[in-house]
């Protein structure tokens, strides 16, 4: 269901950004013929800090580090200065802490979420060759990984359910051949983590920011 409702959406933005560029065409003979549809493959550190405790009484969680994967796909709707984009794309993150506030205590954690992401923004052509995207993110968890390894912190048990999150990413690229840039990208996202704990009978959320700075490469279609 996550899946059939973030393809719809993405098809709709696509079919939106068509439209309009048909439009332009008839009523512009001049536009830049250049291709406005792009792919950027993503990679880079990423951290996890700031997490709320599951409850009261839980024990808590540590920061984690770790790394992200990401590929996504632009359209930019028009080619002047500032042009609008949208997209959407896939990410992968990664991240794993511990924390051991005694010799008698500890808890390791590893999470890893594969997740659909809808983006939108605006592309700033600042030259010929180098041009920066910046863009709001609104993404939900496909597939999620967790492992806990732990003593004496039996109050943190509990199942990882799913994941959404927000926040914005900037990114910055230089041309380097006729249709490949490359560059770095920077990422905040507040995170929003649903997980069932084995002493209550409904979900909590747990929040936690992400910050990841990334390498890109850019390919235009």
């Amino acid at each position: 269901m996550k899946i059939k409702v973030f393809l719809s959406v993405l098809s709709a933005c696509f079919m939106a950004s068509n439209v309009y560029a048909e439009e332009t065409k008839v009523t512009n003979n001049n536009q830049n013929s250049e291709s406005d549809f792009d792919v950027i493959i993503s990679g880079g550190y990423s951290s996890l800090t700031g997490f709320q405790k599951a409850n009261d009484y839980a024990f808590q969680i540590p920061n984690m580090t770790g790394y992200n994967l990401g590929v996504d796909f632009y359209t930019s709707f028009g080619s002047g200065l500032i042009a609008p984009v949208v997209g959407g794309g896939a990410n992968f993150l990664y991240a794993s802490g511990r924390n051991e506030p005694s010799n008698n205590q500890y808890l390791n954690l590893a999470i890893g979420d594969l997740s659909a992401v809808i983006r939108g923004g605006a592309k700033f052509n600042l030259s010929k060759d180098f041009e920066l995207v910046t863009v709001v993110n609104l993404g939900i968890s496909m597939i999620q990984y967790y492992n806990k390894k732990a003593l004496n912190t039996s109050d943190v048990d509990a199942d990882y359910l799913s994941c959404c999150y927000f926040g914005f990413t900037a990114v910055g690229s230089y041309r380097i051949a006729e249709d490949i840039s490359i560059g770095a990208g920077y990422t905040f996202n507040q995170r929003y983590f649903s997980v069932k704990s084995k002493y209550d009978d409904y979900d909590k959320l747990i929040s936690a920011q992400e910050n990841s700075i990334n390498a890109i490469i850019e390919f235009k279609l």
